[in-house]
């Protein structure tokens, strides 16, 4: 799912549907040419510019899933786990985030991201997606915690989960 988006979104911001349009007509018309057909280079130069941005729209795309290893969150629901009210949330596919890992949960605010939470990835769904519980608040974030408890859906769209804890956060 990732990498259709990002495929999408590579594809979009290179180059856009125009040129999409316009190397489907160029292939079809030249598969219609048989292979001993005589073809002038004023076809096949064009033929061949549109392949080479549809490869790099595909190489930008690939590279691009490559980074993109913070996972979108789908739902968060208040839940209680031993005795302790806390937050768990539902995040999309990643193949970054093993069960039992710990994991950084940061608050985008303008270029900068802020470390909020630390959670646990509890369960990874047979489709995938992935269940992360909460199990600390940074001090003076408490704000930021209820919002994504509350499933505020602008807060949830400027959260990012990594893979892996700060040292802040280690030796609490």
């Amino acid at each position: 799912m990732q990498l259709a988006r990002s495929l999408w979104m590579s594809f979009k911001t290179i180059y856009g549907p125009a040129i999409s349009i316009i190397s489907l007509i160029s292939s079809f018309a030249f598969w219609i040419f048989t292979p001993d057909a005589i073809i002038k280079m004023k076809y096949v130069i064009p033929f061949l510019l549109l392949f080479i941005i549809f490869v790099l729209t595909l190489v930008n795309a690939y590279i691009n899933s490559l980074y993109d290893f913070s996972p979108r969150i789908l739902y968060s629901k208040k839940i209680s786990t031993g005795g302790k009210d806390t937050v768990l949330l539902l995040t999309e596919p990643s193949n970054f985030f093993p069960i039992r890992a710990l994991v950084s949960i940061y608050h985008k605010i303008g270029e900068f991201e802020i470390t909020v939470c630390l959670g646990c990835v509890q369960n990874i769904q047979a489709d995938g997606r992935i269940q992360i519980v909460i199990i600390d608040i940074v001090d003076g974030h408490e704000d930021v915690y209820e919002q994504i408890a509350n499933s505020d859906k602008f807060v949830l769209e400027n959260i990012l989960i990594k893979p892996f804890i700060t040292d802040s956060m280690y030796t609490r």
